[in-house]
């Protein structure tokens, strides 16, 4: 009886100990395939460069791999290597199988190198703008790390050289961005060392101007760069037109203060009234040099004392015949003997404090 518990225990041994080696060696394998390349590789991810992309199966047990529904050859059942092919567009559809029936489906998109220039398509020196260089920077740093990622062993050449072209040319584009924008700060720098304007600095205006209209030729400015430098270029050329029109005045002042009182006539009259009026005018801007000021009030009184003579001639007995009262000269539109465009002289000088209040804000604005 003894004998026979004994022979009982020992068997209940053995089978307690069997159990587990039984029970591991029926659990299948789980490792399923899995792919490895020269670059990390992820389901749905997009890439640029060539490649060779690697089906891997630790068990060894691969038996089915294809590429876009294409069956792939399996010389090794532990790794099938599968080459993509890059810049360009094109969708890589890899699917893998092993004996204890784990399957592996990935999908790879590969754009071309190009693809990187977000926000860059038709740009080019000729017309990138100032909002585009958040664009061109990101772009490069894109090419920059694409450019790391190249092994000569799996990608052509020909993608090195187009990678290094996309670089240079997003450099040419960040190049010209800066290029326009010293432009635009050396013109700043010019504007605020302006004096006022007169005869002296005139040329200083003009040469303002060419820089302003310079930048305005190119396609290299926003729209609101554009409008504010617009109105920069109206407000000088208006300072530099206003200039001649003072000119003009003096110039037509110093004709008729040189006129011989005896010979002054009622005909006169309107022609010294301009006269004196566009005086006055030009007395109150600040485009007249000291010495032109100076000038400017004396022939003021010279033409005043010449018009009253012509207001006594006028009074003189004439036919009584019905007259309208007299109306004031219209300063816009007077009645010269010499055709002096008067009624231009005065607009434009009317128009000075405007035009270089239009400069001092435009400043400020660009």
């Amino acid at each position: 009886m003894k004998k026979r518990v004994l022979t009982m225990l020992l068997a209940l041994i053995l089978v307690l100990a069997a159990l587990p080696v039984a029970s591991l060696a029926a659990e299948p394998k789980t490792e399923p395939p899995e792919l490895v390349g020269n670059m990390a590789i992820q389901d749905g991810g997009t890439y640029y460069l060539s490649m060779v992309v690697a089906v891997a199966d630790e068990d060894e047990d691969l038996t089915k791999v294809t590429l876009n529904g294409e069956d792939v050859e399996i010389d090794d059942p532990y790794s099938v290597a599968l080459r993509l092919e890059g810049n360009k567009e094109a969708t890589y559809k890899i699917h893998a199988e092993d004996q204890a029936g784990n399957v592996l489906d990935a999908t790879l998109y590969m754009k071309p190198l190009s693809a990187l220039l977000v926000g860059l398509d038709g740009v080019t020196e000729e017309n990138v703008k100032s909002s585009h260089l958040e664009a061109v920077q990101t772009a490069e740093q894109a090419l920059l790390d694409q450019a790391g990622l190249f092994e000569e062993d799996f990608c052509p050449q020909s993608e090195m050289d187009e990678l290094l072209a996309l670089v240079k040319q997003c450099r040419a584009l960040e190049k010209k961005i800066y290029e326009v924008e010293a432009a635009a700060d050396k013109l700043a720098q010019d504007m605020d060392a302006l004096p006022d304007p007169t005869k002296d600095s005139r040329e200083q205006y003009e040469a303002v101007l060419a820089q302003t209209q310079a930048l305005l030729d190119g396609n290299n400015l926003t729209d609101e760069e554009r409008e504010a430098l617009e109105e920069l270029r109206d407000a000088l050329a208006t300072a530099v037109s206003d200039l001649d029109a003072v000119q003009e005045v003096l110039a037509q002042a110093r004709a008729t203060a040189a006129k011989d009182p005896k010979a002054v006539t009622a005909d006169d009259l309107d022609e010294l009234k301009a006269v004196e009026y566009n005086l006055g005018i030009i007395l109150q801007t600040t485009y007249l040099t000291e010495a032109e000021r100076e000038e400017a009030a004396s022939l003021l009184e010279k033409v005043t004392e010449l018009r009253k003579v012509a207001e006594d001639a006028a009074e003189e007995p004439k036919p009584t015949e019905p007259t309208e009262p007299t109306k004031p000269v219209d300063p816009t539109n007077p009645a010269t003997g010499d055709g002096m465009n008067v009624a231009l002289s005065v607009a434009l000088c009317l128009a000075a404090a405007i035009g270089m209040a239009g400069v001092a804000i435009t400043r400020k604005k660009f």
